[in-house]
């Protein structure tokens, strides 16, 4: 701690894309899932999530619901397998 400021250091958390089949949509699993990660980042002092999401990827639309906002467009770079 310096002159009464807490140093926060930056912590960067990846998680692998979750795909919910539509079966299973509109059944608050997604909400559940986003709200208990978030409350779980919480508990590691981590104050912020970013996902990123395909422009053309309909569940972009859930995201926004659940308080997601728009920040940039990043292009895309697929590496042939």
């Amino acid at each position: 701690m310096v002159s009464g400021v807490k140093k926060i250091r930056s912590i960067r958390v990846n998680c692998m894309p979750s795909i919910l089949l539509k079966a299973f949509h509109g059944r608050g699993i997604g909400r559940t899932l986003i709200r208990n990660t978030a409350l779980r980042l919480l508990d590691l002092n981590v104050f912020s999530m970013l996902a990123w999401v395909l422009s053309d990827n309909a569940s972009k639309a859930f995201y926004e619901k659940m308080g997601g906002k728009y920040l940039r467009e990043k292009p895309r770079r697929f590496v042939p397998a």
